[in-house]
């Protein structure tokens, strides 16, 4: 009777410990299982599973795995150091060719800016903005650049002689003949009205001459076409039988009118 009695609470005890064993399996299992359910990469969640039907197969209780962190990429095995690569060039630029010497093409010029009249529709580049294309150019005003004329001296670097002229000329008017001895008032009165150009397409220089004095003379003018400061054609002119108390004019014809005039001073040479 004793011994039945051992033999009871022996079996009681191993299955006691038999149950506990499979709780403590069952609970290892269900944390494996929510292990591997949580694991985002698709690959090891497979593994984990493949893992644990193997434990189970075998009867192992394996405690669950630990979450590998994730290496980083290195090179390969004899691979020098990594150095930054420069970034491609923008679509469409030439590449140059191994062996190619020619240098590559330079990028395009800059268009020059224009500018659109939103009303009118007429199209502007910086030289003509603000200027109508309807507005009358005298013809001293058209396609000049006194910048790129040159002096009116000949190559050699000489002063070219001026030229000499007889003007003709016409009575317009009378002055008083108050010039003589003790008297303030110049011999010779000269004007400058008009400088303009003629309809042969040359400058044309207008001369007004007075006689202030009672005798007539003999005149003698220097007059020079410039621009600016610069002479581009210098004339001598002789006018000849001044009356006394008369006032007479004269044109004389100048350079081309390709060549830029802005101004043209003349002096009296004689009588003094």
């Amino acid at each position: 009777m004793t011994a039945l009695v051992a033999v009871s609470v022996a079996g009681g005890a191993s299955a006691q410990r038999g149950a506990d064993r499979s709780s403590e399996l069952l609970d290892a299992l269900a944390r494996r299982l929510k292990i591997c359910s949580e694991m985002t990469d698709n690959g090891q969640r497979l593994a984990c599973y493949d893992r644990i039907e193997t434990d189970a197969t075998s009867g192992a209780a394996a405690a669950p795995p630990p979450i590998a962190a994730p290496r980083p990429v290195g090179p390969p095995p004899g691979a020098g150091p990594v150095t930054a690569q420069p970034l491609p060039p923008p679509p469409g630029t030439p590449q140059p060719q191994p062996g190619d010497a020619r240098p590559l093409t330079p990028p395009p010029a800059a268009q020059p800016q224009v500018f659109r009249d939103p009303v009118t529709g007429r199209v502007y580049d910086p030289g003509k903005v603000g200027q109508p294309d309807d507005k009358p150019v005298p013809p001293e005003d058209r396609a000049f650049d006194p910048r790129a004329q040159g002096r009116g001296a000949p190559p050699s670097g000489a002063s070219a002689a001026p030229r000499a002229i007889e003007a003709r000329t016409r009575v317009i008017g009378t002055v008083p003949k108050v010039s003589g001895p003790g008297s303030s008032v110049p011999l010779v009165g000269l004007e400058i009205p008009s400088l303009h150009i003629g309809p042969q397409g040359r400058w044309v220089l207008q001369i007004n001459l007075a006689n202030n004095s009672g005798q007539p003379f003999d005149a003698s003018l220097a007059c020079s076409f410039r621009n600016g400061d610069r002479s581009v054609d210098d004339v001598l002119i002789a006018i000849r039988g001044v009356r006394g108390g008369d006032k007479v004019t004269t044109e004389v014809t100048g350079p081309a009118a390709q060549v830029y005039v802005d101004n043209a001073p003349c002096t009296v040479r004689s009588p003094r």
